[in-house]
């Protein structure tokens, strides 16, 4: 179990979201590594976490969702990101699967009557490269911000 969780920590992930993989506290999570001698990174850093091992099919889906219900936005300031907001639970569901280690945040809209919105939503410079690289030969609508989108990051952040 242990080793479960030095694994998934080196794959990636924070303490916290290890933490929530393995259905175990953080103080779990932190004594495992230390059992097996492993530093923590720096508050605030990871290590590549976003890893394109998807199927052909999961791929496909992903980028038909995100053409069809999400968002490719660009900020001069704030950067880039890809969100897709729903209220489909069994949606929102999958793609914080395809998606992990990212989570989906579910937040009730102002106003009586209105449905939960579920909301998963990619930031990172190095997560959104990955995730646009490989949904962008999927993309019909979108396709062009995806293009700038990269450009953006490549020339913003030299992630190419």
């Amino acid at each position: 179990e242990r080793q479960k969780i030095v694994e998934i920590y080196r794959g990636g992930q924070t303490i916290n979201s290890t933490a929530r993989l393995t259905g175990h506290d953080i103080s779990a999570v932190d004594y495992a590594l230390k059992k097996y001698g492993v530093e923590r990174r720096p508050h605030g850093t990871w290590s590549r976490s976003l890893v394109a091992d998807w199927q052909p099919t999961d791929i496909a889906y992903l980028a038909g969702i995100i053409d069809g219900e999400g968002k490719i936005l660009m900020r001069t300031k704030a950067g880039c990101w890809v969100s897709v907001v729903n209220t489909n639970a069994a949606l929102a569901s999958r793609m914080d699967v395809l998606l992990a280690p990212y989570r989906c945040r579910w937040r009730v809209p102002n106003g009586l009557g209105k449905l939960p919105l579920w909301e998963i939503k990619v930031s990172r410079a190095y997560d959104m490269v990955v995730l646009l690289q490989a949904i962008k030969p999927y993309l019909t609508v979108k396709a062009e911000k995806a293009s700038v989108a990269l450009g953006l990051l490549a020339d913003r952040f030299h992630i190419y």
